[in-house]
């Protein structure tokens, strides 16, 4: 197929959506100053690398929901980054989930949708995932990925490793159906199955280290029945507000529930409606809230079927995290084809006998100082590193001061940093506008408060 070919079909079949309006709840140290969608990886916002996939797969156009405190921010950001047709839509309410943010825009969708998170960073194949859905004419298909040995690392700042919150998934491992998805918090200490699935997929296999990417290909009809009127009431009062929590496990229900005589797919049973209050739906009963629902959503003109695509990219991280975020970083730095034109900008100020490795990045108006050594770092905008310094394996975000003679391995340093003279910091996080004192020697240290938790060598 040709390329422009390929563009016109993306185009027709699939609408773009990224979600940019997680907070960044397992982050807050770097979060608290910067929306998640915002921290930079290697000097470009997080979010421009789901947007920069979509691009380079052919897409022509994309939604961006955000919130309202970071919608010009976000366009501030992005601005002259990519070519792909940006529409940033704001949200008012921080509480909403991806099913309300996704409903919230419905009426801008006019074919199958796909949605994906704005701290997915990779170069997956997005055509190979896309054949999938066509092929199996699926509801919704989700991509799944191996879990990174380097994400389950001690980040910056911490001395335990990561809790990571497993996924477990069953696939039929002939077709691809998805047959379960379920978090390892939800799990009592067996999986179990009903014997006719088993039956219909003898095949069954249940993956245990499998990350969902939260990158999912769904038809139109799924977000039809999301806004109709009683089922976006249910939304709300069933806090059906997740499209990994909650959309994906209940259409995955579904696909199993029995079949009527013209093969249509049956829906009664979807929700617990007598735990709905009356008022909710202006003194209707429960049964006649449950014959409306059937009448609207309990049929299809296909049967509802769920898929699985897994595939093992040369990376794909979800940087939701700060062990994964730093990971991210790395692993943007090591790759062969950077996504970035340009490692080092153009007007970076850099002393003669200073040395730059061929994988750091290094942003605009930056200053290198004599003799200094930097090694698989990421350095950001107006950031001055004085002489005589080494800088190894580090995430230095904007406005950063490093002070003459330091020492620096394996740090995240956040936003306007200060620090001092023969400071020697390995593994800490810095969070923003802290000033750090001179001869500072830390390891393994959150440095939040100076005053408190630097040690004086």
């Amino acid at each position: 197929m040709k390329s422009h070919e390929v563009k016109m079909s993306w185009k027709a079949e699939f609408q773009a959506v990224v979600m940019a309006l997680g907070k960044g709840s397992r982050m807050t140290d770097l979060t608290a100053n910067c929306p998640k969608s915002l921290l930079p990886v290697a000097n470009y916002p997080m979010v421009w690398y789901p947007l920069h996939l979509l691009q380079t797969a052919g897409f022509e156009e994309a939604i961006v929901i955000t919130s309202e405190s970071s919608k010009i921010r976000t366009q501030k950001e992005l601005a002259g980054k990519l070519k792909i047709r940006l529409d940033i839509v704001e949200i008012n309410d921080d509480e909403w989930g991806t099913v309300e943010s996704l409903v919230h825009v419905a009426d801008k969708i006019k074919s199958d949708v796909l949605v994906v998170s704005c701290d997915l960073i990779t170069d997956v194949d997005l055509y190979k995932f896309a054949e999938l859905h066509r092929v199996q004419d699926s509801t919704l298909t989700a991509l799944f990925t191996p879990i990174s040995n380097e994400v389950k690392l001690a980040a910056p700042g911490s001395k335990t490793k990561p809790h990571l919150e497993l996924d477990f998934v069953a696939l039929d491992s002939e077709t691809s159906q998805l047959l379960m998805i379920c978090s390892e918090a939800d799990l009592d200490d067996t999986i179990s199955f009903r014997r006719n699935i088993l039956e219909r997929h003898p095949n069954c296999t249940v993956y245990s280290k499998l990350m969902d990417a939260h990158l999912y290909l769904m038809k139109k009809s799924v977000l039809d029945d999301l806004v109709k009127k009683h089922l976006l009431i249910v939304v709300f009062f069933l806090n059906f507000s997740s499209i990994k929590g909650e959309l994906v496990p209940s259409l995955i229900e579904e696909q199993f529930k029995s079949l009527n005589s013209s093969g249509n797919h049956l829906s009664a049973n979807k929700f617990n409606f007598q735990t709905i209050s009356s008022d909710a739906f202006h003194a209707l009963s429960s049964d006649e809230i449950l014959q409306t629902l059937t009448e609207d959503y309990g049929t299809h003109s296909n049967r509802l079927t769920c898929f699985g695509c897994v595939m093992d990219a040369p990376f794909c991280i979800r940087a939701n995290t700060l062990s994964s975020y730093f990971e991210a970083n790395k692993k943007v730095m090591q790759s062969a084809t950077p996504m970035q034109s340009t490692r080092i900008d153009a007007t970076v100020q850099k002393a003669q006998n200073s040395r730059i490795d061929n994988v750091s990045f290094i942003g605009a108006q930056t200053s290198i100082g004599d003799k200094s050594r930097l090694n698989r770092s990421v350095v950001g905008q107006n950031c001055q590193i004085g002489p005589n310094c080494q800088v190894s394996n580090c995430v230095i975000m904007n406005n950063v001061i490093i002070g003459n003679g330091c020492n620096l391995e394996g740090c995240i340093v956040a936003d306007e940093v200060n620090i001092g003279v023969k400071c020697n910091l390995k593994d800490c996080l810095i969070t923003a506008r802290v000033v750090v004192e001179s001869s500072v020697k830390s390891t393994r240290e959150l440095i939040a408060d100076a005053q408190q938790m630097m040690e004086i060598e």
